[in-house]
C-alpha cells in the first residue's frame, strides 16, 4: 500500500537524501499526480516496462556496440594512407604497377616523419635525412604498417567483446536502466504536438519513481520496486549483501557523512534540466500549482501545496494554449537567446515549448515557461 498523500511527502527519507526545495516542489507535484490519478499512467508503466526491461537494452546497447564495432573495422579498411594494408592489398589485386605504390610508400614516409632504424621502423622528425625509406627498404615498412593494422584490428574486437560482456552485466541492474529512461526523456523533451501527452505522462512517472519514497499503486516491475535498499553499500564492496532500492537512482549513497546531497552529485547527470522538465510535464497534465507557504514542516524546510485536476480521458482534456512569442524564424529565436546556430538553440526552445506558426519558417515559443531574464526578449 502506498502512503496516503496529506502531509509531505518525503518526511521519512534520510535527512542527506533531501532535495532542495525548489526541485522537492516539483517532484512532488508529480507523484501527487500519480497517487491521485493511476490509472492514467497504464500507458507509460507498459512503456517503462517494455523499452526498459532487461533484454530490451540489452538488445539495445549491443545493436550500438555492433555498429560502432562495425564503423571502426570499416575505417581501418578503407586507411589513411594508400600505402596502409588494406588499400595497398586492393590496389594490388586491382593491378596496379608495383613501382606506383613504392613511390606512394617512401611519398608518405618522408611526409610522416618515418625512418628505418634497424630492422624496424620508428618515427623520427621530419627534418631528420637520415635512414630514408626508399625502394630498398621498402617492403620493411609494409610488414610494419601489416603487423600494426593486425594489432589495431586485435583491440577493436577486444573491445567489443568486453563491451559485450559489460553490457550483459549492466542490463540486469534497474537503476542504470531506469537512469536511461530519464536520459531518453530528456532528449525528447516536451514539443508541442499529438505526442505531447503521451510523453508527459512518461516524465511523470519517472519523476515519481526517483522520488516517492513509498510504495507505489502501480503494477511492473519498475513500479513494485521498493523504494529502501536492502544491506549496505560499503558493506557490498567486502561481500556483504546489498541491494539497491529506487532511491539509488536518484541519490549519491555513498557519502557516509550522512551531508545533505546538492544537484551536482545526484545521478541522473542534467538535474536542473529533469526537474524543469517535470515541472512542465506536471503543469501539462493538470497539476495546479500554489505559492509555497512561508510555514516550515517538521524537517524545518517549506512546505508548498498541490491541487491536483480531476482524472478525465486525454480526448476530454484540452492542453493549456499559455502564451506564445510572435511568429519569427529559429534563426531569429536563436540570435535573441544569444547563441550561434539554430542546432544550437533548438533544445532550449524545445524545453520551453516550440512549435510550428504555419509555414516552414515561421515557429513560435511559449513565453509563459520561461523565466524572466529569458521571457522579456521574446517580448519585445
Amino acid at each position: 500500500m502506498h502512503a496516503p498523500t496529506n502531509g509531505n511527502l518525503f518526511d521519512n527519507v534520510e535527512p542527506h537524501l533531501h532535495l532542495p526545495p525548489q526541485a522537492r516542489a516539483a517532484l512532488w507535484s508529480a507523484c501527487e499526480l500519480v497517487l491521485a490519478r493511476p490509472d492514467d499512467f497504464a500507458d507509460a508503466v507498459a512503456w517503462l516496462d517494455s523499452e526498459y526491461s532487461e533484454a530490451a537494452m540489452r538488445e539495445r546497447v549491443l545493436r550500438d556496440s555492433r555498429t560502432i564495432y562495425r564503423r571502426q573495422l570499416r575505417a581501418v579498411q578503407q586507411g589513411v594512407d594508400p600505402c596502409d594494408t588494406f588499400p595497398r592489398h586492393k590496389a594490388l589485386r586491382q593491378g596496379r604497377p608495383r613501382e606506383e605504390l613504392v613511390r606512394d610508400t617512401i611519398q608518405t614516409a618522408l611526409s610522416r616523419g618515418w625512418r628505418i632504424e634497424g630492422d624496424k621502423v620508428a618515427t623520427r622528425n621530419s627534418g631528420n635525412e637520415k635512414n630514408l625509406v626508399d625502394a630498398g627498404n621498402v617492403e620493411m615498412v609494409w610488414r610494419w604498417l601489416d603487423e600494426r593494422c593486425q594489432q589495431h584490428i586485435r583491440q577493436i574486437k577486444a573491445e567489443y567483446r568486453k563491451e559485450d560482456n559489460d553490457t550483459c552485466k549492466q542490463a540486469k541492474h534497474r537503476g542504470w536502466r531506469l537512469g536511461r529512461a530519464v536520459q531518453d526523456a530528456m532528449e525528447v523533451d516536451l514539443t508541442a504536438g499529438k505526442e505531447e501527452r503521451i510523453h508527459a505522462r512518461r516524465v511523470v512517472l519517472l519523476a515519481c519513481l526517483l522520488a516517492y519514497p513509498h510504495g507505489l499503486p502501480l503494477p511492473g516491475e519498475f513500479c513494485s520496486w521498493e523504494w529502501e535498499n536492502e544491506g549496505h553499500l560499503f558493506l557490498a564492496l567486502h561481500g556483504g549483501h546489498f541491494v539497491p532500492g529506487r532511491q539509488s537512482v536518484l541519490f549519491d549513497l555513498g557519502d557516509p557523512q550522512g551531508r545533505e546531497s546538492a544537484p551536482g552529485i545526484l545521478n541522473v547527470g542534467d538535474f536542473d534540466g529533469f526537474v524543469g522538465l517535470v515541472g512542465r510535464a506536471a503543469t501539462l497534465l493538470g497539476v495546479q500549482e500554489a505559492p509555497p507557504t512561508l510555514a516550515e514542516g517538521g524537517n524545518g524546510e517549506p512546505k508548498a501545496t498541490y491541487t491536483v485536476a480531476a482524472s478525465v480521458p486525454d480526448e476530454a482534456q484540452t492542453p493549456p494554449d499559455g502564451e506564445w512569442s510572435c511568429p519569427m524564424t529559429l534563426k531569429e529565436m536563436a540570435t535573441r537567446l544569444g547563441v550561434a546556430t539554430c542546432d544550437k538553440a533548438r533544445p532550449a526552445l524545445n524545453r520551453y515549448g516550440l512549435r510550428n506558426a504555419g509555414s516552414r519558417q515561421s515557429w513560435e515559443v511559449r513565453v509563459d515557461t520561461m523565466p524572466a531574464n529569458v521571457r522579456y526578449k521574446f517580448e519585445t
